[in-house]
């Protein structure tokens, strides 16, 4: 999933931590 460029990297990293879990 992409984001947009203003989007932080963590945040990023965070989003696919959670869906590496399947948490969402």
């Amino acid at each position: 999933m992409h984001f947009p460029g203003h989007v932080p990297a963590y945040f990023q990293f965070y989003q696919m931590f959670i869906f590496s879990i399947g948490g969402f």
